[in-house]
């Protein structure tokens, strides 16, 4: 994830470890300082329909780590709406 996409706006509140997701120029970008969040960010972008998919390794994270799934989701979705209104 480019830097200068790493903005208060883009980062998403109430997860364990920091992390952000963005869009830019038609691409997501997910970036976290944690390795684990960072894997679990990039499986859900590179997923074919991550909105309306099944991640079956969510049954193996604590309960934190699925908190954080779910805010990484909501955000997506935001991101999503805002993406087809343009």
């Amino acid at each position: 994830m480019p830097e200068h996409l790493k903005t208060e706006e883009n980062h998403i509140s109430g997860c364990t470890a920091s992390l952000w997701l963005a869009a830019h120029e038609g691409e997501l970008f997910s970036d976290s300082d944690s390795v684990i969040v960072r894997g679990i960010a990039y499986s859900v972008i590179t997923h074919p329909d991550p909105l309306n998919g099944e991640f079956e390794f969510s049954k193996y994270l604590s309960i934190s780590r699925r908190n954080g799934l779910s805010k990484l989701l909501a955000r997506l979705h935001e991101i999503t709406k805002i993406t087809e209104e343009e």
